[in-house]
């Protein structure tokens, strides 16, 4: 009777003993599916994203791999679920923008048209323009190219602060943008989007500049943000003031806009202006003037 019963009772220890996994994890059997699909769309969503990203993101796989195995038994399930949730998040967070296309070389493009402030007096400024961004997916630096006009004519060099601002809600003027983008918690003017004074000549800023810590790519991607324009100069961050270090006390809004994707079209027309040298652009300058002064002497030796 012992002996029958002990096949019997080997046979009850089987059916409730967990299964193990190929990494000597224990699972309960109850959970076979759910893992099983959990690994099948990891595997999937990595297999995916290693194919556009592969060299920084194989790293943190295994990495990810590497922690599920380490906490053994009862917590792989949740961790290959924890994985798969990273792997999601990276995969939204890191990929280009999905709504334009790069174009040959792998940069996209955005710009943001600039208009007053519907908060401003009749006697403000009305500062228009344009700001235009390119940058190169997946790690380039930003570019950015300033086109703003409405300033003082007489005013030639005074400063005018531009930052981007948190959020693209323009429902009341330029004051709804809330106060800097500052998704690191940094005191200004370290904020991705401080972009610091612009000296504005015969009412206009012209500038072009690059190397710029804001991104259109990743969790921290300015697309979808606002542009700033201030009626005064950035005291980055010097005035000894609780504004100073939040906004550079760079005074009223005048104008703003939101950052969104376009094509290279507006890029390609005005960037080669600002490719040029200091003497190239002197010397074209100087050959419109002459051009001006030659066209009135002809019109006043047919008179």
């Amino acid at each position: 009777m012992r002996k029958a019963v002990r096949p019997l009772k080997r046979e009850m220890r089987q059916s409730r003993r967990p299964e193990r996994t190929i990494s000597g994890c224990v699972r309960p059997p109850e959970e076979l599916e759910p893992r099983s699909e959990a690994i099948r769309t990891s595997v999937d969503m990595f297999h995916v994203f290693m194919f556009h990203v592969p060299s920084v993101f194989s790293l943190l796989f295994l990495v990810f791999r590497v922690i599920a195995v380490e906490e053994g038994n009862s917590t792989e399930c949740d961790s290959l679920k924890e994985i798969q949730n990273k792997v999601t998040s990276l995969w939204e967070n890191w990929m280009p923008p999905q709504s334009s296309k790069a174009d040959s070389d792998g940069n996209y493009y955005a710009t943001c048209e600039l208009r007053p402030s519907k908060k401003l007096d009749a006697n403000e400024l009305a500062v228009t323009g344009h700001v235009l961004f390119k940058q190169n997916y997946p790690i380039g630096k930003l570019e950015v190219i300033f086109e703003v006009d409405g300033f003082p004519t007489e005013d030639n060099h005074t400063l005018r602060a531009i930052h981007i601002h948190e959020f693209g809600d323009l429902s009341d003027g330029c004051d709804s943008t809330a106060g800097h983008y500052n998704p690191f918690g940094v005191h200004h003017p370290r904020h991705p989007g401080d972009f610091g004074n612009f000296d504005t000549s015969s009412g206009k800023i012209r500038k072009r500049k690059g190397n710029l810590q804001a991104t259109l790519f990743g969790p921290y991607s300015v697309l979808g943000r606002s542009i700033v324009v201030h009626k005064y100069e950035d005291d980055l961050g010097k005035g000894g003031n609780q504004a100073s270090i939040e906004n550079g006390n760079a005074g009223k809004r005048l104008a703003c806009c939101v950052i969104g994707l376009c094509s290279k079209t507006m890029w390609e027309k005005v960037s080669p202006v600002y490719s040029e040298t200091k003497l190239e652009r002197s010397s074209r300058r100087v050959k419109g003037i002459e051009g001006k002064i030659s066209k009135k002497r002809g019109a006043a030796l047919r008179n």
